[in-house]
């Protein structure tokens, strides 16, 4: 299988077994230390939206905007079965256990793809929650300070 990082408009593709077998080491639960062609790389994730399957990436004290992609991604989207971002969703849900930090909208709000939502601390990373689509705050389900379930919702839309 093949995962193609994409980091700000350049995409590079590297095969898994390739990806398992660099040298790599876990420093912290959000931060890695990588050795690729000699070049020492400290990596820590500093936020993930799992609805727009990008994250955050501090490399060496530089801050990135990336996302992957494998195989079965590209195949979707050949076949035009990939999400639209006109397609509206319903609900926000948490997509793992944790602790929500902040809360950004209200009841009523108008959002946009992209606004940040809501922010879930799990596995002591910070997780930003954005909107997948436009839409209407129909309600907020939580606070800040609340303990999640995976799925558990968090705002519906309208």
């Amino acid at each position: 299988m093949f995962y193609t990082v994409h980091i700000e408009g350049q995409d590079f593709t590297h095969e898994d077994k390739v990806i398992r077998n660099m040298d790599a080491v876990k420093t912290g639960p959000d931060r890695i230390h990588l050795i690729e062609n000699g070049i020492n790389y400290d990596i820590q994730l500093i936020a993930m939206n799992f609805v727009q399957r990008t994250m955050t990436v501090s490399v060496n004290g530089a801050y990135h905007e990336m996302s992957i992609t494998d195989e079965y991604d590209q195949l979707l989207q050949d076949m035009g079965l990939e999400i639209s971002s006109s397609q509206r969703m319903t609900d926000v849900r948490a997509p793992m256990p944790g602790l929500i930090l902040d809360v950004m909208v209200h009841k009523g709000q108008h959002i946009k793809t992209g606004d940040e939502l809501v922010i879930l601390e799990a596995m002591k990373m910070e997780n930003v929650l954005q909107a997948a689509s436009d839409g209407t705050v129909k309600s907020v389900e939580v606070n800040r300070g609340d303990t999640v379930e995976k799925t558990q919702v968090l705002i519906e839309l309208e």
